[in-house]
């Protein structure tokens, strides 16, 4: 199934000991980028959390945002350095003399202090890993489900340039036979503007064939047909990728580039003005299905 390679979720989870909040962020790239953000107890599973995120998202530029609130302290020591603090002590008693300032000192005095007290994790809660990673999925769930929901839009938006390049398809093909027919009675009639009065009626027999002559050559440098039936095979292809259940973005994008060389080609052959205007219509179409095909894995 297709997908978008954008989209957000975020997902909570309440206990006794802790609350996790989780946000998850994508966008489109070409690669799988990951930057954890957030609470610095995950710096451990960082590469267990990195590993589950690309399994389910395979790529884009993602960004997990995740704060963990603990509510105890028993997971944490702290330590006071009572000799470094009365060295301070004794620093302000000194300046204070210095400068004659009278100083009353307070435990205030020393909290903006480094190296005094010192903050120690010793162990982690329990379920505290297993309940990340259990809100990690609900939270993936929730983002795919969004990127899926926004790929059936794109995927509509693809279909709708697909019946437009068939309608011009149709058109080419329809119009093709009338532009020899044209080209014909153009070469006839610059025929006997050449020769004027000086025609016999067996010359005029003989003119018909070299004109056939001349549109055979014609036709051998211009026809077309091979290219819109590859066309309309490319068409009937892609649909059919994109309505399976085994839909690959990479495939449809070659898909699609086949089509664009069909279509320069019909073009490049074409001197006729509507059959030209019918491949523009065709190309900016399939520049925008391919540029809806990066914005999906």
């Amino acid at each position: 199934m297709i997908r978008s390679m954008t989209g957000f979720a975020g997902a909570s989870l309440t206990t006794e000991k802790y609350d996790i909040f989780l946000e998850i962020k994508s966008l489109n790239s070409k690669f799988f980028e990951f930057k954890l953000k957030g609470s610095d107890i995950l710096d451990q599973w960082e590469n267990e959390i990195r590993k589950k995120v690309y399994e389910r998202l395979k790529k884009g530029k993602v960004e997990l945002y995740a704060k963990i609130v603990e509510k105890t302290a028993e997971n944490y020591n702290i330590f006071v350095n009572v000799e470094l603090a009365k060295k301070f002590e004794e620093a302000l008693k000194t300046i204070s003399k210095s400068l004659s300032i009278l100083q009353k000192i307070s435990i205030r005095d020393f909290l903006g202090l480094g190296y005094i007290f010192n903050i120690e994790r010793v162990s982690n809660f329990d379920n505290l890993f297993q309940d990340f990673m259990d809100l990690l999925d609900k939270t993936l769930d929730k983002i795919v489900n969004m990127m899926c929901d926004e790929a059936e839009k794109i995927k509509s938006d693809i279909k709708n340039s697909i019946f437009i390049i068939k309608k011009n398809v149709d058109e080419i093909e329809a119009f093709y036979p009338a532009v020899l027919g044209k080209y014909k009675e153009s070469l006839k009639q610059k025929f006997k503007e050449m020769f004027g009065e000086n025609f016999s009626g067996a010359e005029i027999s003989n003119l018909d064939n070299r004109i056939m002559i001349e549109a055979e050559f014609f036709v051998s440098r211009i026809a077309i047909n091979e290219e819109v039936i590859r066309l309309k095979s490319h068409l009937d292809q892609f649909l059919e990728v994109i309505d399976s259940t085994s839909e690959d973005a990479r495939r449809l994008d070659f898909i699609a580039q086949e089509m664009f060389r069909e279509a320069n080609t019909i073009s490049a052959k074409s001197t006729d003005y509507k059959i030209i205007e019918d491949t523009i219509n065709i190309k900016v179409e399939i520049e925008k299905i391919r540029e809806h095909l990066r914005n999906i894995v």
